[in-house]
């Protein structure tokens, strides 16, 4: 809720600058309704084109809070300030007015929030229209006049005086705002935001209203609006550039958070303070209003643990409880295992009001089931107080920490149910169980490719792991890796890598730069001395070409049907978290029917015998000559049997991980 000065401030400067600009001669106002129409039109399509400051904040629900983000850059000062120059001051400032009139006409449905919007839109208008008046009063004093047809040197002064003063009165009465709003130091903070696209598009462009001025003056319409057009295609360009921008931002600064509460969540151990903590995180992260957590006790039914709303505590105490189906919308995401975003939450039969833990002034809900496989273990709930303030970044937050949050809850719940038994042994079986459940849980099929591996933890967890990661135009992603160090902090490590590499595999265009961007996220999180060697595999199924980059893993080895012979698929790199700004080689080969490849980690090639001589990569060469003709399975077999023979009945000392793909002949079909 607004302080009531700032509700006075906004009604009386409004009403006052309405009231003078209503006061004073209309003059040609009514004999040019046709050119008011079009240049509030224009007004209002270039405003339609602006963008908001998102330099304070990485987007989405967190920035759009910030003082900043009420304010939006556009273009919109040259049409009003041409409208001025050609037909005068109170013409301009009727364009700016209704320009911004107009704008609220398209929101028909009145709430709360609707009329605050229209106490918003009455500040800009009558805001609008002082500068209007007060800039074109600065101009005819200082010799300026209306409808130019050439810039001449003694127009330069008045110019520059009713630029300064439109600009200069349009950021006084925000600041004016902003102060009211929420105190004097907020308004250092706000103009730090905003003032350099302040200056770059609100004032550095104005004389550009000087030109629309000369050529409608003195060129004619037909030239006037081709310059029209181009000035509003300008807009849009500018729009989407911004727009770009803002997204690239978002998106850099969503991972970085989501890594850091990902790091958090997953080192709360014990459930009761794992949901408070989720809740809170995700609060304080992305500065929604309200947070909730319900886990899937049964079938039928979700349990409430925890908000950041009233009531927390009491619904807690209640054991509150929501049925799974359609007649809520955390019920709805339950049963459908589907997220759900409701922008208006009054249009949504699934919303109710007195329903316990929402909040009463909730316009906004966006829930997302937390899965672990195919299993919905609960449903982390969000809402805002103000209607379409989610989208498409919101989701993309919510559902990768839904997965982290999932995994952390089945980790705590494995950990609850160690503390029953003996605490260390239960404690790395539990982190086994959910190492385990990060592998892929079955092997791809892709017709003309036989793929198979294996995976063998030196002790309970490991730090090695592969992944298979479904890519855009059917092309599937295989990567292999090896977390330095073992056991339960390798396992850790090997979670946050895992969850990084696949955001980056799906988000990048090419292996290298994936890997590349996953190293920075890693290093801009690093808490330790650990690292993590990759080699990452791209497989076009249509063209049998695979393209691969490898940061300090071992070199798989290729056998080509064609010659009979092996090859190492070798390409520098260094590992990941070592150091910053790497560049990696990637490379394309097309693979054959009968060739294949055989990726492993170095427990493999570097496991040892009785007399501590290693099994290494020759070894490995000769029996994927000697049984190329094997399916995959049949030759990891071959290999895990050699592996086990050549170690003896000792466990292995270092984590194992293997994986084969190989081109086969696709079966002929006789009908």
């Amino acid at each position: 809720m607004k302080p009531v000065v700032t509700r006075l401030y906004d009604f009386g400067l409004g009403l006052a600058g309405l009231a003078i600009l209503i006061s004073l001669p209309a003059g040609t106002l009514f004999t040019h309704l046709v050119p008011l129409m079009f240049f509030a039109g224009l007004s209002l399509v270039i405003k339609r084109f602006g963008f908001r400051v998102f330099d304070a904040a990485g987007g989405g629900a967190r920035h759009r809070r910030s003082r900043a983000s009420e304010v939006t850059h556009s273009l919109v000062g040259i049409v009003d300030l041409s409208a001025l120059l050609i037909y005068g001051p109170v013409f301009g400032g009727w364009v700016a007015v209704l320009s911004e009139f107009t704008l609220m006409v398209r929101r028909p449905r009145w709430t709360w929030r609707t009329l605050e919007r229209w106490e918003t839109a009455l500040f800009n208008a009558g805001l609008k229209a002082l500068m209007a008046l007060a800039g074109g009063a600065a101009y005819t004093a200082l010799g300026g006049h209306y409808q130019p047809v050439q810039l001449t040197t003694r127009l330069l002064l008045p110019l520059a005086a009713l630029f300064l003063v439109w600009f200069g009165l349009d950021h006084l009465g925000w600041s004016v705002r902003v102060g009211l709003k929420a105190g004097v130091s907020e308004v250092s903070q706000f103009l730090q935001t905003i003032i350099l696209w302040s200056l770059l598009v609100e004032l550095v462009p104005l004389p550009m209203s000087v030109v629309l001025a000369v050529v409608y003056a003195s060129l004619g319409w037909s030239i006037f609006l081709l310059l029209v057009v181009g000035f509003v295609v300008t807009g849009f360009i500018i729009q989407r550039l911004m727009e770009a921008r803002r997204r690239l931002r978002s998106q850099v600064t969503q991972l970085s958070t989501i890594s850091e509460v990902s790091r958090q969540v997953a080192a709360i151990p014990e459930l009761e303070d794992l949901f408070r903590r989720v809740v809170e995180l995700i609060q304080s992260s992305f500065e929604y209003d309200h947070v909730r957590i319900f886990t899937r006790e049964s079938d039928a039914e979700l349990v409430f643990r925890a908000s950041t709303g009233p009531g927390n505590e009491r619904w807690r105490e209640l054991d509150y409880r929501v049925p799974v189906g359609e007649d809520c919308i955390v019920g709805w995401v339950a049963e459908r295992s589907e997220p759900l975003l409701v922008n208006d939450v009054s249009d949504d039969p699934r919303y109710a009001v007195d329903k316990p833990g929402l909040l009463v002034e909730t316009q906004a809900e966006l829930a997302v089931p937390l899965q672990v496989e195919d299993r919905v273990v609960g449903v982390l709930d969000v809402q805002n107080t103000a209607p379409g303030t989610f989208d498409s970044d919101d989701l993309f937050v919510l559902q990768t920490l839904g997965d982290q949050i999932a995994m952390a809850i089945e980790d705590a719940r494995l950990y609850e149910q160690a503390l029953e038994r003996e605490r260390l042994e239960q404690e790395l079986n539990v982190a086994l169980g959910i190492q385990t459940s990060l592998l892929p849980a079955s092997l791809p099929d892709i017709a003309g490719w036989d793929i198979a591996g294996m995976w063998q933890p030196a002790r309970n967890v490991a730090g090695d792991f592969y992944d298979f990661i479904p890519l855009r135009d059917g092309r599937l992603g295989i990567l292999i890796a090896d977390v330095s160090d073992k056991g339960v902090p390798a396992a850790l490590f090997m979670a946050v890598a895992r969850t990084l590499l696949r955001a980056m595999a799906i988000g990048k265009e090419t292996p290298a730069a994936a890997l590349q961007r996953a190293n920075d996220l890693i290093l801009a999180d690093a808490r330790t001395d650990m690292f993590v060697t990759v080699f990452y595999v791209v497989l076009d199924p249509d063209t049998s070409a695979i393209t691969y980059v490898n940061a300090g893993h071992v070199p798989p080895l290729l056998y080509r049907s064609q010659t009979s012979g092996v090859a190492s698929l070798h390409t520098p790199g260094i590992a990941l978290g070592v150091i910053p700004d790497i560049e990696l080689e990637q490379r394309t080969t097309t693979l054959a029917p009968g060739d294949l490849i055989v990726l492993c980690t170095d427990g493999i090639t570097e496991a040892v015998d009785d007399d501590y001589e290693g099994f290494g990569e020759e070894r490995l060469a000769r029996l994927i000559l000697e049984h190329h003709d094997a399916s995959a399975g049949e030759l990891v077999g071959v290999i895990e049997d050699a592996l086990r023979d050549f170690v003896g009945p000792k466990p292995p000392f270092d984590d194992q991980a293997l994986l084969v793909l190989k081109r086969v002949e696709l079966a002929i079909s006789n009908d």
